[in-house]
């Protein structure tokens, strides 16, 4: 019988020991992981099993492409960031009306149009 993915002995491959440094930190510090290449949020055990792949320069991998965080303060951000793209939607239809100066047409009138 085939044992599950999570319990293959991964060690030797050295993208999934480096994203294993990453996870352990994350797990440690009752974090997740994001991943600024794809944009995904990731739980520790996630990121071990996805496709990131980290990308090595002289023995050492690229900062700034993954960040640990508290996902709480992640949702807070993406919220805010909702609040702030309606906000500017709200903005910019006023400002489209006010261009135009477009009216509501009552529901009760009928188009004027000869058929």
């Amino acid at each position: 019988m085939d044992k599950p993915a999570w319990m293959e002995d991964r060690t030797k491959e050295r993208d999934y020991n480096a994203k294993l440094v990453y996870s352990k930190d994350a797990y440690h510090s009752g974090c997740w992981i994001y991943s600024e290449r794809t944009g995904k949020l990731y739980t520790p055990r996630e990121f071990l099993e996805s496709d990131e792949v980290i990308s090595w320069k002289r023995g050492e991998e690229e900062k700034g492409i993954f960040t640990i965080l508290d996902p709480r303060k992640f949702r807070y951000l993406i919220l805010e960031n909702v609040k702030n793209q309606t906000e500017e939607a709200i903005n910019l239809e006023k400002r489209i009306d006010e261009y135009y100066e477009m009216s509501p047409r009552p529901k009760n009138k009928k188009p004027k149009f000869n058929v």
